[in-house]
């Protein structure tokens, strides 16, 4: 089903910064650590502020939040912080309520997360490319190619999983504002348990795109992690 809307469409952006990292294990949040001399997050909303089609980038950040203020000695023009909230669904929902007014529910939304600084154009193109005229979004991700196993509670292998249909979710995840807006706030007020955008469409039974992206486009979450980080941006990404 296609929109012809698009056309006029306006490309919105919203990175939950919230969270803490604890699985880091550091003393400061993860998007806060040091990446060749900047926060990593700087990394990541920079490409989004030079990103062509972006209309506004809203930052959720933590109320008692310390750090952010060195992120940036002048907030870009087309950058709004907002209050995170208790969880991701819930800080992108903030995001997206701040821009009620703002944003048309066939209009698109970025969500990216914040420690995710090696995503490429030729990424969030694709994904652009793919998700126009679909009346859902997508995804990106990579197919699994590793032999995936099942365990128990102490790790004994259970079964060996199918992986022909596997693939590892990555950010962006891009949607309609209005879905978007809808499926969070259902899933945020009935308990579901949601850990990124595209389940919380999913409970309302819609199919959204999975689109090939990139395996450089990873997610800082361990320190080896930023070792890898640390070359991708090395190489241009």
């Amino acid at each position: 089903m296609s929109h012809s809307s698009d056309l006029s469409a306006k490309y919105w952006v919203i990175v939950p910064a919230a969270g803490e990292g604890l699985r880091f294990g550091a003393d400061r949040p993860k998007q806060y650590m040091d990446l060749l001399g900047e926060p990593i997050i700087k990394y990541t909303l920079d490409k989004w502020i030079q990103y062509s089609k972006t209309s506004k980038i809203i930052v959720a950040i933590a109320e008692d939040d310390s750090y952010w203020p060195q992120v940036y000695s002048q907030l870009p023009s087309n950058l709004e912080v907002v209050c995170g909230g208790a969880s991701r669904a819930a800080s992108v929902l903030n995001g997206l309520e701040s821009l009620q007014g703002q944003a048309h529910d066939d209009d698109w939304v970025f969500v990216h997360d914040a420690v995710r600084p090696c995503v490429t154009y030729d990424a969030i193109n694709s994904l652009v490319a793919k998700c126009e005229g679909h009346r859902v979004g997508g995804v990106l991700g990579y197919k699994m190619y590793d032999t995936i196993k099942e365990v128990d509670q102490s790790c004994h292998i259970t079964k060996t999983v199918d992986r022909d249909f596997l693939w590892c979710a990555q950010t962006p995840q891009m949607f309609r504002y209005g879905l978007l807006h809808k499926a969070l706030s259902l899933a945020l007020s009935s308990g579901g348990d949601v850990t990124d955008e595209a389940g919380s469409i999913e409970l309302l039974g819609f199919k959204p795109l999975m689109v090939h992206g990139d395996r450089s486009n990873i997610k800082i979450t361990r320190h080896e992690d930023l070792v890898l980080a640390r070359w991708h941006l090395q190489q241009g990404v």
